[in-house]
């Protein structure tokens, strides 16, 4: 039971308030891909934490919690490398055709490459 918790996602990897979404523009780094808007801001030393939006646009409601799920999936894997201090938003574009991790990974691979 207790390998479940060392691979969580515990909630101080999430941006949970509303507040923590808006982002001005001046302080943004923007990256666009094929199916993502990615933000990043830097925090006060919290670490990298993330924030997933996916509206109504992306889909149903299973397939926009799917890719939350892959997106999550990503930063819980790859949050060491991601180790900047910043607040992460990925926005899901609308109408994404993500079929699988692979796919997503590819995508997210961004955070990593461009440091």
């Amino acid at each position: 039971m207790r390998d479940v918790k060392r691979y969580g996602f515990p909630k101080e990897y999430r941006l949970l308030k509303r507040q923590d979404f808006f982002f001005r523009h001046q302080e943004t780094r923007k990256v666009r891909t094929r199916n993502f808007t990615i933000l990043c801001r830097g925090n006060a030393g919290m670490g990298p934490r993330i924030g997933i939006v996916a509206s109504r646009k992306v889909g149903n409601a299973v397939t926009r919690n799917r890719i939350k799920r892959l997106i999550r999936e990503f930063f819980r894997i790859y949050r060491g490398v991601v180790s900047r201090c910043e607040d992460i938003v990925v926005i899901v574009r609308p109408r994404t055709r993500i079929r699988g991790y692979a796919e997503a990974e590819e995508e997210l691979r961004v955070l990593v490459q461009n440091g």
